[in-house]
């Protein structure tokens, strides 16, 4: 009880203190009805109580079918396409969907208002998705009438009898919300519909105590809002459907008040169409004190109780004549509109040209002016002619612009139109340019100054017309040719022929040396300039000089020469416009330092010769090239590449180093060689020898050998023969000694012999060694014929005494 007491007492202040809207001038747009279609029924083309309309890119019209619980599309004729929809709750069918719009991409939304839920289609009705339960949270609804889509796909939804708005993206997720019951800013009684404008802000229709218009961007917050309950301009009773069109006015069908009211994007009001208390359908611009109040119709052009609202592309309005079942077209009637000159076209001066329009509806007579200054002040040509589209008594004065316009305006409704862009009033002839001074000069680079002769010109009306100085700008310390041009268009835009003026900069004194005489400089190895001698020319600046040879550049912006000796080098400076100056330099560059050796010689050693294939190096102080030493005696250069010393005992060499200066460096290094080793003694293995007749022997061969000398002297000092036993054999016979070689005579098996050798070398160096070796059996075949020998002796021997 107290909330509906509470909502009276709002109720009853809206209607003590009505809110305002502001009305615009009046508009040049008046509407005219086009066209109907529909009538109630379940047929195509029939409608029940249709809510709600839309209008695509194509033209193509969409219509919230309410009570057949269906969509239906048209052909901007009022032409059937197609339906799609039942009642039900599946995919695709409705239960009384209210609101419909269309996206950018031609997808249609539609807000089923009884299933509490939006649902998503292509052009011709296929379904795509839905979204949406019955409920108060983030997502659901509870009777959803409404609904739009901005140019970047974000839907919005008027959640009706959750008093909000909740905004979603294409796919349906949640985004955000706002509003609530109540009249203060942002809050709502009903919301009815939602629409978009071009710039993402939203406008919400508040119905049954709202009765007003809010306006809000893309994130809820709250922009303006107009009307209040009435009948008057900017009035509303119960304002059920909002439309934008492509300027961002807003249309909203005054549901109760039976008529479409048109705002500015602000709220200020434009003008309605609908049937008003004289009984006539027309278009009521601001002020006119009609009201639309109860003055329903079911004639052409005539609304009872209408829901819906679009504007397509071309500025037709489309209405969802709710009570009438039917959808009703409006129209722009074309305005007063001047046909020529209408933009681009030129007149001559002291010519007659023919002014035409075409005539507004309602225009008897009308007034023509003209301006030469777009429309900053006018002039009359004629007071008032009567409406036939023609004129043509104006003489076009000498007064030459490219800003003229005309306008034509209705005596009767005040109606006007202005050519919609300039045209020229031109002479016949384009205006000529004079110029004052030379049109060729010649300036000395950095002493002449250069002042501007400037020029004149007039236009064919004998006006002086600005000249335009453009081209080159003259730079005095730059030698160059400037051309200078002259330009000059008059008011009409014609342009005169160009003129130019040459000047030419030129330097004809050659750069002053900055430093005369140049003074000696010397260097060790090298001499490296880095202060660059330089001139000063009047011109060109400071100008650096570039050397002859031997100076080289390093780039690093220094010159350096190598080249032993004195040179007389040659300094050139030429400025920008090839004049030189020249200057000479002694430059001396020598060598006095010697080589520097590279590293520090140790002494080396070596056992029987001292072979050095590393050769000591020293680097020259200014060629930097490297120089191989060359040692003294008794060092000796090789074949190979090395050096070599054979000669035993501790010697100091001197390494010289000397450069292509004949400057000389020398280092000394110690060397050492020696024999150490002792020789070493070989005996040969034994070897079956023939001696004599049916008799062999074991030869042994004794050497030795040295690592430093090939002479070896050594002595077979002891020779002793073993039995198998391991017994020594003595006896004459046995063995003989001939120089190196050594003869065994064995008499039995597994003999051997062991030889104790002296040896020593050049050096001193002596060794003594016992070498054993195990001896052959050569005197088998010779023993065994010995001893058959012995025994036939024997036996004759024992013969003999037996006789």
């Amino acid at each position: 009880m107290k909330k509906i007491a509470l909502s009276i007492i709002l109720a009853i202040l809206l209607f003590a203190f009505p809110q305002t809207v502001s009305t615009s001038p009046g508009s040049e747009e008046t509407y005219e009805f086009k066209l109907k279609w529909g009538i109630a029924g379940s047929e195509d083309g029939h409608f029940g109580h249709p809510r709600d309309v839309a209008v695509d890119s194509d033209g193509n019209v969409y219509v919230a079918d309410t009570e057949n619980h269906r969509i239906q599309m048209f052909d901007s004729f009022g032409n059937f396409i197609t339906k799609w929809g039942d009642f039900g709750d599946q995919n695709g069918q409705f239960d009384e969907p209210w609101g419909v719009c269309v996206g950018s991409d031609g997808n249609v939304y539609v807000a089923d208002t009884e299933n509490h839920r939006i649902q998503k289609f292509d052009s011709l009705g296929g379904f795509i998705m839905k979204w949406g339960i019955y409920g108060t949270g983030n997502g659901e609804f509870k009777k959803p009438k409404g609904v739009a889509v901005d140019s970047d796909g974000y839907v919005y939804v008027a959640d009706t009898d959750n008093h909000r708005i909740q905004k979603f993206n294409s796919e349906g997720d949640f985004e955000l919300k706002w509003g609530g019951m109540g009249f203060g800013d942002g809050n709502f009684w009903f919301t009815s519909d939602v629409a978009v404008d071009s710039v993402g802000n939203i406008y919400v229709s508040d119905v049954f105590f709202g009765n007003r218009i809010q306006k809000f961007n893309s994130v809820g917050a709250f922009l303006t809002k107009w009307g209040s309950l009435g009948t008057g301009d900017g009035q509303f009773n119960d304002p059920w459907g909002v439309g934008v069109d492509t300027d961002d006015n807003i249309y909203v069908a005054d549901t109760v008040n039976h008529r479409i009211q048109k705002f500015d994007s602000s709220g200020g009001f434009l003008g309605w169409w609908g049937f008003d208390d004289n009984y006539i359908t027309e278009w009521h611009v601001p002020n006119t004190g009609r009201t639309g109040i109860y003055s329903y119709g079911l004639g052409d052009g005539e609304l009872w109780k209408p829901d819906g609202v679009a504007v397509d592309l071309d500025g037709n309005i489309y209405v969802a004549d709710t009570f009438n079942d039917r959808i009703q077209k409006i129209g722009l009637v074309p305005p007063l509109e001047v046909t020529s000159p209408n933009g681009g076209e030129t007149w001559l001066a002291n010519t007659i040209p023919e002014i035409t329009w075409e005539p507004g509806p309602g225009n008897a007579s009308v007034k023509i002016d003209y301006s030469v200054d777009n429309g900053t002040n006018w002039q009359e040509i004629v007071a008032s002619t009567g409406n036939n589209g023609l004129y043509e008594d104006w003489y076009v004065s000498c007064n030459l612009s490219s800003e003229c316009l005309v306008r034509i305006t209705g005596l009767d409704d005040f109606s006007f139109d202005v050519s919609d862009d300039v045209f020229s009033i031109e002479s016949e002839t384009p205006p000529v340019i004079t110029l004052n001074g030379l049109p060729e000069m010649f300036l000395e680079c950095g002493i002449d100054t250069y002042t501007e002769p400037d020029a004149t010109a007039e236009d064919g009306c004998g006006n002086n017309v600005p000249v335009d100085i453009g081209g080159d700008t003259v730079d005095t310390m730059t030698c160059s040719t400037y051309v200078i041009t002259y330009d000059a268009i008059d008011a009409s835009d014609q342009a005169a022929e160009q003129k130019t003026r040459t000047v030419t900069v030129r330097d004809t004194i050659p750069p002053d040396p900055v430093v005369d005489p140049l003074l000696l400089v010397s260097g060790e190895c090298s001499v490296e300039i880095s202060n660059i001698p330089t001139a000063t020319d009047i011109c060109s600046g400071t100008i650096i000089g570039i050397p002859s040879g031997p100076l080289v550049p390093t780039g690093q912006g220094t010159y350096i020469c190598t080249e032993l000796g004195t040179h007389t080098v040659t300094w050139t400076y030429t400025d920008d416009t090839g004049n030189v100056a020249t200057q000479t330099q002694t430059v001396i560059v020598e060598d006095t330092i010697p080589p520097d050796p590279d590293d520090d010689l140790q002494e080396v050693n070596g056992e029987c010769l001292v072979e050095i294939s590393i050769i000591p190096t020293a680097t020259d102080d200014c060629s930097g090239s490297i120089i191989k030493g060359i040692p003294s005696a008794p060092l000796v250069y090789t074949e190979q590449g090395t050096y070599i010393c054979t000669e035993q005992g501790t010697h100091t060499v001197t390494w010289t180093y000397t450069d292509d200066s004949g400057n000389v460096a020398t280092q000394t290094q110690t060397v050492t060689v020696e024999d150490v080793t002792p020789p070493e003694i070989h005996l040969s293995d034994p070897a079956c020898v023939k001696i004599k007749k049916w008799k062999l022997a074991n030869m042994l061969t004794v050497s030795a050998q040295d690592n430093c000398s090939p002479d070896v002297e050594f002595n077979i000092d002891k020779v002793e023969i073993f039995n198998r036993r391991g017994r020594r054999v003595w006896g004459r016979g046995v063995y003989s000694v001939n120089g190196s070689n050594i003869f065994v005579y064995p008499r039995g098996r597994n003999w051997s012999v062991r030889v104790t050798v002296i040896a020593a070398d050049a050096n001193g160096n002596t060794t003594q060694d016992q070498i054993s070796k195990p001896l052959l059996r050569c005197n088998r075949m010779s023993e065994q014929m010995a001893r058959w020998l012995r025994w036939l002796f024997y036996m004759l021997w024992r013969m003999g005494r037996c006789r």
